[in-house]
């Protein structure tokens, strides 16, 4: 629905600027027409015709500028919204897809991390999909604290949660396993104090040029794997990383 809003607007603004420019170009017509008959001089009726010509640039002009600078920003936001997950506030699946592997392959080599909210049906089904969407932008929050500038967080779809921490190697993932499971507090107004949820995780070290389609194959096997062994871990390709057990509350 995005992109076809997206590419409406330019079809809006050419037609826009064509009838501006087909107004200003009848106008100084009629004006030369009837300066003309008014004043034979022809010398006159160039000076009088490029006058008026100016006089009626100007608004137009400015109109036409004031239409591009609204369309820049209308280009802007379209895009902000075709990339980015409205709830989260972070990128979704189509900006994430696009930035660390744009043509099917990763571009880099670094950690591939899926991570699913543990329990979550039984929040919603308890206190609401309203502490649901506040848990999620929780979610979202302790996972930008563990990206540096170079890395990337999405929300893949629901509870689940994507990551892809660049150039990183299985040194990291021992503090990526505790860092991402470690439980995440949810503080919102009417909630019991201490109410708290966990991420299941998979992980898998990926290569430059790896095919994207078997890498979230097999991290989705080891999120699936750590959902099974107990959730609030991760499970990489060559470990198993424990995390602190889900609260009782969640």
């Amino acid at each position: 629905m995005q992109d076809r809003i997206a590419s409406l607007a330019p079809r809006t603004l050419r037609s826009m600027i064509a009838a501006f420019v087909g107004i200003e170009i009848m106008v100084v017509v009629m004006v030369y027409v009837v300066v003309l008959l008014l004043f034979p001089d022809p010398w006159a009726v160039m000076h009088l015709c490029i006058i008026s010509g100016l006089v009626i640039s100007a608004p137009v002009v400015g109109l036409l500028l004031a239409i591009l600078r609204n369309q820049s920003a209308l280009q802007d936001k379209l895009a902000e919204i075709a990339t980015t997950d409205m709830l989260t506030g972070l990128p979704n699946r189509r900006a994430f897809l696009s930035a660390v592997a744009p043509d099917g392959h990763f571009a880099r080599a670094g950690i591939l991390v899926l991570a699913d909210a543990d329990h979550f049906k039984r929040i919603n089904d308890t206190y609401g999909h309203d502490v649901g969407d506040a848990c999620l932008r929780a979610i979202a929050e302790a996972l930008r604290k563990t990206l540096s500038d170079v890395d990337i967080a999405a929300r893949y779809g629901g509870e689940e949660f994507v990551m892809f921490y660049d150039g990183a190697d299985a040194t990291r993932l021992d503090q990526l396993a505790r860092t991402i499971c470690a439980p995440i507090r949810i503080a919102d107004a009417g909630l019991p104090e201490g109410l708290s949820l966990t991420l299941s995780a998979g992980a898998l070290i990926t290569d430059a040029g790896q095919p994207t389609i078997s890498a979230y194959r097999d991290a989705d096997r080891a999120l699936y794997r750590a959902k099974s062994e107990g959730r609030a871990r991760m499970v990489a390709a060559s470990a198993l990383q424990v995390c602190e057990p889900v609260p009782a509350q969640a």
